[in-house]
């Protein structure tokens, strides 16, 4: 026990080499084998892109190049100015999924092109991605120059990503970009109500958690991401200060000082003369006051209703679509997984019993219901509690997929559609958008398409067709028709170039869609002649007439809504009331319904088409979405932010704000505009040009590329990117993620060059290491090593060879006579110091996905080659008592003859190396674990497979495993149960005909020992001794809420406490170890006790560091240890006490 601790202290300061390969050694996976790709150069970029996007690269080459100098204006460094030759650009075209990633291990950008849909911002997504992974390639420059240059001569590029950890985190480097974005563009996160919402109802409610707590997360309390935490830290430190190169001397000042980590309270205390934690209430502060007086501006404000009860932990309803008179949401939080659910709705008899009790915010005035937190009497929110509980009955419908759009409803069919991102079966960077539906009545889940990229469906309310956004993998977008019956698409009308598509929403026969372009979101109808033969009505009277790409000249768009720099969400039609009487009469027009956040929070709008009069529908202090009226028009649904998540509440149509608005007055974002006068200021210090943007966007404009030019991908498949003066097997240690006692396996005296392809398809390590020989610890071993593998094919290769780790061993089968008829079978093995072990492996698998749904489903065929020149001797040494006579002559006791066995004719060679094939196949479903989890919710998996020992099956007898597990809901959503269970047993061979059972040595292909059980030679002689194993084991996983406590300084943030009972049991025959008659058992009890951590020191470094207690028991203990001795195990221990350590990698 004691030097397992040991080995624990000592894999607490090696958690720096997790760290620098979690934040760089990675891969963004694989885009099909199949594509060619192609490459483009600017000055001071390649972009490397799939043929046939050319017009999509050059793209691409122009704005980075654009927003290159400004980028670099508050940074300190541009980007890509100490690293030699240019930067790489990978353009992955074919994903669903809108993102980009700077990785520096090898030196890379990855660009995810798709525009951004869902939650889109108002910057044309080529720009927004250039500006912000252009600020990370800008940040990672000071670990290439100054004191910090010479340490990369050691440790090549990775040196580079290990700065990124040591001196900075990740709510700098992602809050820092989302600064750049801001202060570059005219919208940007900065300008997104949606970004700080959170914070902004939080401050006002009294919510004063401290920085750690808002960085490293919380169990009990929503916390946003660290874009949003950077962003309010760093760009309020700007803001309140005036600090306009805040960021320049931060990086400045690590890249001179490389033996001080507190960089981050240095320069903070050189703007606020506090650290940083001790700075943030100050912005806090600061920015609170800002928003109480802007929510003073907004009022006066509407009642409000909460319609679902507030949970104990948190949760968001989104997506809400009214249909008859069921309400239906997307509902995901810290206990829920997406899912769709359904609210029944209150009848007018529910409504009449509780309208007196109706209007839940508090007022100040006829006007105002919700006052400011200015005096101790005030209430500054709703309250979240509803109404009444029994008004509204919540359902679950079934899973959802987390990177899906909005609920749409077709009277035509009676069923809900939405898009979805799903993976492609193979290949990790293909990512299709399919529209999927579902009755009604929550039976029957499909997708209508199953391939292309269509977002946000709208089902027409006459036709059976449904109009959708369909982007291309070369740029661009179209407005798609699709037929609700066949999943056809019929008919597609381009944008212009310079606009970028969104939503989209019918009203009768015409078709409008949002929009993105350099001016911000707009809103735009399609124009189509009515005797035009692409005329919509008639179109679907006709479907002969369909044509799926219409020329461009037969129709255009019209600007009904000029673009500003504001956001434009949850596009819909709906029907203008012009008061109680009209409704009654029946006189009503069709009207667009959006949200945007044009008043610094998110409103509801109506926007009359025929004369361009626009009015604000709600006034809310803290904003609201996803609003939906009742099919009736008396209530309008929709979901606000509280402390507890994402709520729905309704507002009787009655009550609605409901006053003309000013498209043209927009809010002013008191921090995003003074970061952008600062970016200009900087400019004219830096360059004596204050419109630096707009010049480089012109020089961009006419800058000349280079011609394209094929990227092949063999030469540039051995590319050292990163070496180290030790060795460490990276690839094990990235897949290792519980290290136990085995961190020594992945680091040791020695050298390694780490090597990967720009694509991502190749990687892999040379290492030499130096260690003391495992036979003779008087002796040093020194050894080499090689790992590859390749992705870039439909099967993944993986390739290991070990050279000189120990020395080889030969051995052998002996037969003991203890009779005249019977032989003691022992295996003989020893080890010959003066070879070196040399062994290797190939592997093939093929990774199939088949995720949808909110489920991740997978298939896994995997078969594997193992060989070494350790040889295995296929005769038998027999030795004879004294005194047996055999073929006439008398054998004394050192008499040793070399016979071939009885009833096994041998093939002709004997002495044969160790070789083994291993076949296998797993299948898994599982739901994602939830933020307050330890396991998935539901799940399980099943794996079979039969290990092959090739040459030797006439004394090792092949096993066939087989493993299964799953996962269950526990008592409280927290906690969870996962059960296993796992076979091994021998398998007949069969040599020239002849069928063969019950070899005298098994292989072994599981761990099948209880945990608690470590004695290794048990297991072998359980293995050896029996025909058949079997193991199940059972663990709950109790999570324990602690308090979110940063302690030591802040030096150790603990999340929680996980109590893990759990309960093993390994069954075998007991006559088999000469325990008598019946089934064996060896079990064990006990529990993990463990902390979930965050960080350690100043790292970040998601953790879980505990102790294993194990007590071991068996129904005949005596019997089973005197069998042990016998079998050369002098104690087997009924108590056992391990460390728990493991890493999340990712």
């Amino acid at each position: 026990m004691k030097k397992a601790y040991k080995k624990t202290a000592v894999a607490l300061l090696l958690l720096l080499l997790p760290l620098v390969a979690r934040a760089q050694f990675f891969t963004a996976g694989d885009d099909p084998g199949c594509r060619r790709w192609y490459s483009i150069e600017s000055e001071n970029y390649r972009i490397i892109y799939p043929r046939g996007l050319d017009s999509l690269a050059r793209v691409y080459a122009r704005e980075m190049e654009r927003f290159r100098k400004p980028v670099g204006l508050t940074s300190g460094y541009l980007p890509g100015e100490c690293i030699r030759g240019k930067m790489p650009v990978v353009l992955h075209a074919y994903n669903s999924v809108s993102n980009g990633s700077v990785a520096w291990a090898p030196k890379r950008m990855d660009a995810y092109t798709m525009p951004q849909v869902y939650g889109a911002e108002a910057t044309p997504w080529p720009a927004q991605l250039a500006v912000h992974e252009s600020r990370h390639i800008s940040q990672m420059q000071f670990g290439l120059s100054h004191a910090q240059r010479p340490f990369g001569w050691f440790f090549g590029e990775m040196w580079n990503g290990l700065t990124a950890g040591l001196y900075t985190e990740n709510s700098l480097l992602e809050g820092d970009a989302v600064v750049a974005e801001t202060e570059l563009t005219r919208s940007g996160r900065g300008r997104k109500a949606d970004f700080l919402n959170y914070y902004m109802v939080c401050f006002d409610q009294g919510d004063l958690r401290d920085w750690d707590q808002w960085r490293f997360g919380s169990q009990r309390n929503y916390t946003p991401d660290w874009y949003a935490l950077g962003y309010l830290t760093y760009g309020g430190l700007r803001w309140m200060y005036d600090r306009d190169d805040y960021m320049a001397e931060y990086l400045d000042y690590a890249s001179r000082h490389p033996l001080r980590f507190d960089v981050r309270e240095v320069v903070a205390k050189r703007t606020t003369g506090k650290d940083l934690v001790n700075s943030f209430p100050a912005v806090r502060d600061s920015v609170t006051a800002v928003w109480r007086a802007d929510a003073e501006k907004r009022r006066p404000y509407m009642a409000m209703e909460q319609v679902t009860g507030t949970p104990k932990k948190p949760a968001d309803y989104e997506s809400l679509l009214v249909v008859g008179d069921e309400l239906f949401a997307v509902k995901h939080g810290y206990t829920d997984n997406y899912q769709l659910i359904k609210i029944q709705l209150p009848t007018d008899t529910d409504i009449s019993e509780n309208d007196a009790d109706n209007d839940i915010s508090p007022k100040n005035d006829a006007d105002d219901n919700i006052s400011t937190k200015n005096d101790a009497d005030d209430d500054i929110s709703p309250k979240n509690e509803p109404t009444s509980r029994n008004m509204f009955s919540e359902r679950f419908v079934t899973h959802f997929g987390s990177y899906a759009g909005a609920l749409k409803h077709s009277p035509v069919t009676d069923r809900l559609y939405w898009s979805e991102s799903v993976s492609d079966a193979r290949w990790t960077l293909k990512y299709t958008s399919r529209i999927r539906n579902i009755r009604v009545d929550g039976k029957t889940t499909k997708s209508l398409t199953n391939k292309g990229w269509m977002y946000n469906p709208v089902p027409s309310e006459k036709y059976a067709h449904a109009v959708a956004v369909e982007n291309r993998p070369e740029g661009g977008s179209r407005l798609t028709f699709i037929n609700l019956k066949s999943g056809k698409r019929e008919m597609a009308f381009d944008a212009p170039d310079s606009l970028q598509f969104v939503e989209t929403a019918w009203s009768g026969d015409e078709v409008y869609v949002s929009g993105i372009s350099g001016n911000g979101f707009g809103i735009y109808r399609l124009d189509v002649a009515p005797d035009h033969r692409y005329n919509l009505a008639g179109a679907f009277r006709s479907p002969n007439e369909f044509c799926y790409e219409v020329p461009v000249g037969e129709f255009f768009w019209e600007k009904v809504l000029e673009p500003q720099p504001v956001q434009i969400k949850n596009l819909q039609s709906g029907k203008r009331q012009s008061g109680e009487s009209a409704r009654k009469a029946g006189e009503e027009e069709f009207v667009l319904l959006f949200t945007s956040d044009r008043t610094g929070v998110n409103e509801l709008y109506s926007l009359n088409p025929a004369d361009g009069t626009l009015r604000q529908l709600t006034s809310t202090r803290y904003g609201a979405s996803d609003y939906q009226f009742d099919e009736d028009g008396r209530w309008l649904y929709y979901s606000s932010q509280t402390t507890k998540g994402k709520m729905i509440f309704r507002t009787a149509a009655d009550e609605l704000f409901n006053k003309e608005a000013d498209w043209n007055e927009r809010y002013s974002w008191p921090i995003a505009e003074k970061l952008s006068e600062q970016a200009r200021r900087r400019a004219e210090k830096l360059y004596g040009n204050a419109e630096l943007l707009e010049t480089e966007a012109a020089r961009a404009d006419t800058m000349t590329l280079s011609k394209p030019r094929r990227y092949h991908k063999v030469p540039q498949m051995f590319r050292v990117h990163s070496w180290a003066p030790f060795y460490t097997n990276i690839p094990v240690l990235m897949n290792a993620n519980d290290l136990g006692d085995n961190i020594f396996d992945y680091v040791n005296l020695g050298a390694t060059a780490v090597l990967q392809n720009q694509l991502g398809t190749f990687s892999g390590i040379v290492g030499y290491s130096a260690h003391k020989d495992p036979y003779d610890k008087a002796r040093w071993r020194h050894s080499a090593h090689l790992n590859l593998k390749y992705t870039g094919l439909y099967p993944v290769f993986e390739l290991n060879i070990d050279f000189n780790d120990r020395a080889a061993r030969q051995s052998g089968i002996a037969l003991h006579q203890v009779s005249d008829n019977a032989y003691s079978i022992t295996m003989r093995s020893e080890a010959h110091p003066s070879v070196p072990n040399i062994s290797g492996s190939i592997s093939a698998y093929i990774p199939f996905k088949f995720s949808s749904g909110g489920w991740s489903r997978g298939f896994t065929p995997r078969v594997s080659y193992y060989i070494s020149n350790d040889r295995r001797d296929a005769n038998a040494y027999i030795f004879k008592k004294a005194g047996i006579v055999t073929d006439g002559k008398t054998v004394t006791p050192e008499g040793v003859s070399m016979l071939w066995v009885p009833e096994r004719k041998m093939k002709s060679f004997k002495n044969l190396p160790a070789q083994n094939l291993t076949a296998s196949a797993s299948l898994y479903g599982v739901l994602p674990v939830n933020n307050s989890g330890v396991f998935p919710r539901w799940g399980g998996g099943v794996q079979a497979g039969l290990n092959y020992p090739l040459g030797m099956t006439h004394w090792y007898s092949p096993a066939a495993f087989g493993y299964a597990y799953g996962y269950f809901p526990g008592a409280v959503p927290e906690q969870g149960l996962k059960l296993t269970g796992m076979w091994q047993g021998q398998m007949p061979t069969r040599e020239k005909g002849r069928l063969y059972t019950g070899a005298p040595f098994s292989t072994t292909a599981l761990n099948i020992l209880p945990r608690g059980i470590q004695e290794a030679s048990l297991r072998s002689a359980l293995v050896q001794h029996t025909e058949s194993l079997a193991k199940f084991t059972a663990d709950y996983a109790i999570p324990i809420y602690v308090g979110d406590r940063s302690l030591l300084w802040s030096c150790l943030d603990v999340r929680r406490l996980l109590l893990t009972p759990h309960f093993d049991c390994t069954l075998f025959s007991n006559s088999a170890l000469g325990l008598g008659s019946g089934p064996g058992a060896l079990m064990t009890y006990g529990f993990d006790l463990a902390l979930d951590i965050q960080c350690i020191l100043w790292l970040t470094i998601p953790c879980t560091l505990g102790v294993s207690v194990n007590f071991n028991g068996a129904p005949d203990w005596n019997g089973l240890t005197t069998v042990g001795k016998a079998l050369g195990i002098p104690n087997i221990s009924k108590f056992y006490i391990g460390p728990v350590l493991s890493i999340n990698m990712f």
